[in-house]
C-alpha cells in the first residue's frame, strides 16, 4: 500500500527535519485537474508531517502555458469550430527577447464533448495562426507553443495558410507525442472522426503533406513530431519551426531536476498508465530524472504491460492505479480516493513515533 512506501522514505530521513516530496501531477483528463490532483496529494502529505514543493508540469499538452510565469495578455482567435474567444499569451523575457507563450489546447482545444462527424472533420487549426500573427504585431521575438490537447485533424493547413505570407518569427513547438504526419490518424477518434470517415482524412492528410513538400521543400511525413495536434506539428515545421519534445521544453525552463534533488519522494500521475506514456509523457519523463530517488505514480488506471515496463525501465517507481484500489468510485471521486489512500492512520502514528500529527 502506498502508506508503506511513504513510511519507508520517512523513516530514511534522518533526525531533524521532515521529510520532503516534491508533488508534479498531470491531468486525469475527464475526472480531475493537475491543479486539483496536486492540491489534494500537497494536503495528505502536509497532514503526514511533509515539506511539500508542488509543480506545474507539462508534456506540451493541458496545462502547458501555466509552467511558465509572466505578464499575461489576451487576443481574440477563432476556437476550433469557428467561435471567438479570448486566449492567453505568456510573455517571458529572456534578455532582449520576447517570447510569447502559447497553448494549442487553449486555442482550438477540444471544447465540445462529443463532436459530431462533420464538427471533427471541419474543426480547423486556423486559431493558431492568428495568435502567432498577433504575438508577432504585439512585438513578440520568438514563440513557444504547447502543441497537446488538439481538436484538430486538418494536418494544419489552415494555420499555415495564415503564417505562410506572413512574416517570420521564430517559433519553438513543444510537441506531446513524437508520432510522424500521418501518426494524427491514431488520434482522430478522440477527436470524433468516425470510422467511415477515416479514409477521407488519411486523403486529405496526404493532399496536406504533398502541399508541404511542394511548397516548402519540407517532406513532413518523415519527421517526428509532425503528427503532434492533428498535424500542426507538420504546418509549423513546414514553416521553419524547431520541433522539441515538451516535456523536456518544461522541465529545463522549470529546472525539474534541481527540485527531484532536493526531494525524499517524487510524486507524479496521470490519467491512464499506458504505451503512450512510455514515449515522453509526464510519467515518463519524470521517471528519467529520478535516479534513485524513490517515486510514486498516481494514475487512475494502468495497462498491466505498460506498467511492468515503466518500472522496468525505472525501478525507482512504485505504481498506484485508483481503479485497482477504489473500484468505480476511481471516476466518481479521484480526488477522495487519493486522500484516503494518502491518509495517515493510527498504526502510521505509532510506526514514526511522538511529534507526528
Amino acid at each position: 500500500m502506498p502508506c508503506e512506501s511513504l513510511l519507508r522514505v520517512s523513516k530514511t530521513v534522518g533526525k531533524g527535519r521532515h521529510p520532503r516530496a516534491l508533488v508534479a501531477m498531470d491531468k486525469f483528463r475527464g475526472t480531475a485537474s493537475a491543479s486539483d490532483l496536486a492540491a489534494t496529494v500537497a494536503a495528505s502529505l502536509e497532514r503526514r508531517g511533509w515539506e511539500v514543493k508542488v509543480q506545474a508540469i507539462s508534456d506540451g499538452g493541458e496545462g502547458f502555458r501555466a509552467c511558465f510565469e509572466g505578464r499575461v495578455s489576451y487576443v481574440d482567435a477563432s476556437d476550433a469550430y469557428g467561435t471567438i474567444r479570448a486566449v492567453p499569451i505568456t510573455w517571458l523575457r529572456e534578455g532582449s527577447e520576447r517570447i510569447a507563450v502559447i497553448e494549442v489546447a487553449e486555442i482550438v482545444g477540444r471544447r465540445i464533448g462529443n463532436p459530431s462527424s462533420e464538427e471533427a472533420l471541419r474543426a480547423s487549426s486556423a486559431g493558431l495562426g492568428q495568435v502567432i500573427l498577433a504575438a508577432h504585431a504585439a512585438g513578440a521575438t520568438g514563440v513557444l507553443v504547447g502543441l497537446g490537447g488538439s481538436a484538430t485533424s486538418d494536418g494544419g493547413e489552415a494555420c499555415y495558410e495564415l503564417l505562410r505570407d506572413g512574416a517570420a518569427l521564430p517559433i519553438t513547438a513543444a510537441t506531446d507525442v513524437m508520432l510522424p504526419f500521418f501518426g494524427a490518424m491514431h488520434f482522430a477518434a478522440q477527436k470524433g472522426i468516425q470510422v467511415k470517415d477515416e479514409p477521407v482524412l488519411e486523403a486529405r492528410l496526404a493532399m496536406v503533406a504533398e502541399r508541404y513538400r511542394n511548397e516548402c521543400g519540407v517532406d513532413v511525413a518523415a519527421i517526428d513530431g509532425a503528427g503532434a495536434a492533428g498535424g500542426i506539428g507538420g504546418a509549423l515545421v513546414a514553416r521553419g519551426a524547431t520541433l522539441a519534445r515538451g516535456f523536456d521544453v518544461v522541465a529545463r525552463h522549470l529546472n525539474l531536476a534541481s527540485g527531484v534533488h532536493w526531494a525524499d519522494l517524487v510524486i507524479t500521475g496521470e490519467g491512464r498508465l499506458d504505451q503512450g506514456s512510455l514515449e515522453g509523457k509526464v510519467v515518463d519523463g519524470v521517471g528519467a530524472l529520478l535516479g534513485a530517488t524513490p517515486g510514486l505514480v498516481l494514475c487512475g488506471a494502468s495497462e498491466a504491460s505498460a506498467r511492468a515496463t515503466l518500472l522496468q525501465r525505472y525501478p525507482s517507481y512504485e505504481v498506484l492505479s485508483l481503479s485497482e484500489e477504489c473500484g468505480e468510485r476511481a471516476l466518481r471521486d479521484p480526488l477522495g480516493c487519493i486522500a484516503d489512500l494518502l491518509a495517515i492512520s493510527n498504526n502510521d502514528r505509532e510506526e514514526l513515533g511522538p511529534g507526528h500529527h
